[in-house]
């Protein structure tokens, strides 16, 4: 089993002190421009802030949009996908990890596990059922972390995008699949309709600004 920690670490060497945001999720049919519009406000908070921007680093509408507002503000970009992704990737990534799956063929979702574990706060815009396990997955982490003391990860979900995420981040508004303390630490107890909202949203909880 190929082990992926080398080359990860020596990348985050680099970043020196950044911190990682993810944009995660995508745009539905009739969602491509809002989903566009979304990404760029976000970018208009994040600019000039030390952060580096991951994306699931295939050539696929939000995660093309993120990758593209990267490039415009001189941030560092990183894509991690599964091996039966490749052929989709984004040129010009600065790192990028094809993973291979852990038993039998590649699927979408093999990367899920690393890829949670590089943010620091996520963005999720739209998004299907790949954003809903990347979300738990990040959650599931965050119960643990904050139980032991550490820094969870901040999740910004945006509203009125649709997808199958719509319908996740709906229920934990109504108080399902995750506990109160661990949603009130990782999650805004409001709903965030843009950009901006998402990235302040992050940029607080991370201290980008001091």
């Amino acid at each position: 089993m190929k082990n992926y920690d080398k080359a990860v670490q020596e990348f985050l060497k680099q970043l020196e002190n950044r911190k990682i945001i993810a944009f995660s999720g995508s745009a539905p049919n009739g969602s491509k421009r809002r989903a566009q519009k979304v990404v760029r406000e976000s970018f208009e908070v994040l600019d000039g802030l030390p952060i580096a921007i991951l994306t699931g680093g295939t050539d696929f509408d939000v995660q093309r949009y993120a990758v593209q507002g990267a490039k415009r503000h001189n941030m560092p970009t990183i894509g991690i996908f599964p091996k039966r992704g490749a052929k989709y990737e984004i040129e010009g990534l600065d790192f990028a990890l094809e993973v291979e799956p852990k038993y039998g063929t590649s699927e979408w979702g093999d990367e899920s596990e690393i890829y949670s574990k590089l943010p620091q706060g996520v963005e999720v815009i739209g998004g299907g059922m790949g954003s809903v396990i990347e979300f738990a997955h990040i959650m599931k982490m965050n119960d643990g972390r904050l139980r032991h003391g550490k820094e969870p990860v901040y999740v910004a979900p945006i509203f009125g995008l649709g997808g199958e995420y719509a319908l996740f981040s709906d229920c934990l508004f109504k108080g399902c699949h995750a506990s109160r303390d661990v949603k009130a630490r990782c999650l805004p107890d409001y709903r965030i309709l843009n950009g901006r909202e998402a990235a302040r949203f992050l940029v607080d909880k991370l201290r980008l600004r001091e």
